[in-house]
């Protein structure tokens, strides 16, 4: 899964070698085989920029979409695609660490972990994912929701794509930073996200918003218009 190419969104910060290292099916080969290729060996200085360019990543993504709030025109269509990347690159980021090895001694890192360590909490997960998905669906007081914004083709039979993957993995985010804040002993971070989390799926029911005379029917694990 390649980002849709964008200066602004992040992608440029995401090197192929990133992408293939994080984005690949770990779990096998199509004849259901295991992989042949065994998980990449980094130096210490190479695992850690690896990581910091994945922040770096997700520091532009959301300056991305911060500036795509702020503006009067409606967010470009190829949005959702963006979304998609990013959901799966911060999944896969603090899922499979970097394989570090420095002489006889060998390391784990996590790009991101899942919850906030002590000072470090623009490194998690539901940190990042909640911010995110936060300014996507639900917008503030002084900013509509940005998806809210998107047009969407009324003439389609089908709800696209890259809409349905951004609900599934929205969805699926805001679940896993739920059971790891209840997992963690920050009390007050999980009562946030819980909410949060509530308000944030409810909003996923109602999307897109379709015009009076348009039906909205759920089709064997797809959406359809009728």
């Amino acid at each position: 899964m390649q980002l849709p190419p964008s200066s602004s969104s992040g992608a440029s910060l995401v090197t192929h070698e990133i992408q293939d290292r994080l984005l690949e099916d770990p779990s096998g080969s199509e004849d259901g085989n295991p992989p042949a290729r065994e998980p990449r060996v980094y130096r210490r200085d190479e695992a850690e920029r690896q990581s910091l360019d994945i922040l770096k990543a997700l520091d532009s993504f959301e300056t991305y979409i911060a500036r795509l709030a702020s503006e009067e025109t409606p967010p470009p269509r190829k949005l959702t695609a963006e979304v998609c990347f990013i959901l799966r690159l911060m999944v896969e980021a603090c899922r499979r660490p970097l394989q570090i090895k420095d002489g006889d001694q060998r390391d784990e890192l996590f790009a991101l972990d899942l919850v906030p360590k002590q000072h470090d909490r623009e490194r998690a997960f539901v940190v990042r994912a909640g911010r995110i998905l936060q300014r996507l669906w639900l917008g503030s007081r002084s900013e509509a929701a940005l998806l809210s914004r998107i047009s969407i083709g009324q003439h389609q039979t089908e709800l696209p794509y890259d809409c349905f993957a951004l609900i599934v993995l929205s969805r699926w985010a805001l679940a896993r930073s739920v059971m790891a804040a209840d997992g963690s002993k920050q009390t007050q971070l999980a009562a946030f996200v819980t909410r949060s989390t509530v308000a944030i799926w409810k909003t996923t029911q109602s999307w897109p918003s379709l015009d009076a005379t348009a039906g909205f029917r759920p089709q064997a694990g797809r959406c359809a218009w009728h």
